[in-house]
This record gives structure tokens, C-alpha cells and sequence, in this order.
């Protein structure tokens, strides 16, 4: 039932530490290459940190995980080719690609009931220029987000974070008078 899925989904940031069960990311990848993209270019990729020592590197030129992403078993880093975009139109259709495959991602994650937690990237072009540098992305690849994915414990804290009404969030258009 998807809306069970969508509405059981949490924001997790506490991790066992343990591995992550074998072929979960590949189900999970093969689920988000699904997604809808600007004609069907399909440009979004998922990049794995497994190694503790990178994963720390990687979260260091983050800087807004303190106290979670450390305990995560990988860090994932959603991109988009941004070479399968033509125009300066389609000058943010990237990101747009990229999110809708984060959140298939993260969906395929939830579903197979490992927790992980959305790592926002607003960096400076400096430091992600240090970001490829350090992990070898390509420059065409632009990072649209990193994930701290886990496993979660048995019970977990997660915050409370309250969704609009409804009658906020649809709204009908009408024509200009």
C-alpha cells in the first residue's frame, strides 16, 4: 500500500551500525532508475561510500549531520549528469531529475526497512569542487544530495515535524482576470 509506505516514512538518525543487508541497494537503485525524467534522459545516479574512512571525509565537507550520519552504515550521494541537459531552459532540471530519484530511493530504502536520513548539500562551488576532488565524480555530475542509510534499531527517536493541511498544500489555478 503505497500510502502506508508515504506515510510511515520517517527522517532516521539513529543507525545500529551494522552492515546493510546484501542486495539492498541494488533494489533500491534499480526502483529509483524508474523515475520520471525530463524526456525519459534519465541522468540520475547513486554513489556508495561503504569505507568508514571516506565516509568521514565526505561528511566533514557536509556540515550539517553532526551527531547521526557518523553511525550510518553508507552514505549515498544522489547526482545528475548534468551533460544530458541541452539548454539554459533546462538549466535546474538536474536537480528536479535528481530529487525525483532521491525519493524513489529513499522510498525503495523505507520499504525494505532501512532508515536513512536526507543530507542537504548547499556548499560553496569550492568545496564541491574538494567534494570530486576527494571522491573522483566526474565535473558533469552535479550532487543533489547525500543520504546517511542504516540499519535502524529496534526503537528510535524521530522529530516531530508537522505537515501542512491539505487545504494548503492543493490549490486550484485560475485564469488571470
Amino acid at each position: 500500500d503505497f500510502g502506508a509506505l508515504v506515510r510511515s516514512r520517517r527522517s532516521v538518525r539513529q543507525f545500529t551500525g551494522g552492515p546493510l543487508p546484501d542486495g539492498c541497494l541494488q533494489r533500491a537503485a534499480e526502483l529509483a532508475a524508474h523515475s520520471p525524467s525530463a524526456c525519459n534522459r534519465s541522468g540520475a545516479r547513486v554513489w556508495v561510500a561503504h569505507d568508514a574512512a571516506l565516509r568521514e571525509r565526505v561528511l566533514r565537507l557536509q556540515d550539517g549531520h553532526q551527531g547521526y550520519a557518523d553511525q550510518a552504515s553508507a552514505i549515498a550521494v544522489i547526482t545528475a549528469n548534468t551533460a544530458v541537459f541541452h539548454t539554459g531552459g533546462e538549466r535546474n532540471q538536474a536537480w528536479i531529475d535528481g530529487g525525483l530519484f532521491a525519493m524513489t530511493f529513499i522510498y525503495a530504502l523505507h520499504e525494505q526497512g532501512l532508515g536513512c536520513c536526507c543530507l542537504n548539500w548547499a556548499v560553496t562551488p569550492a568545496v564541491d569542487r574538494a567534494f570530486k576532488r576527494l571522491t573522483g565524480l566526474p565535473a558533469h555530475e552535479a550532487v543533489v544530495m547525500l543520504l546517511a542509510i542504516g540499519v535502524p534499531p529496534e526503537h528510535y527517536t524521530v522529530a516531530h515535524s508537522p505537515r501542512r493541511p491539505l487545504s494548503e498544500v492543493l490549490q486550484t489555478l485560475e485564469p488571470a482576470r
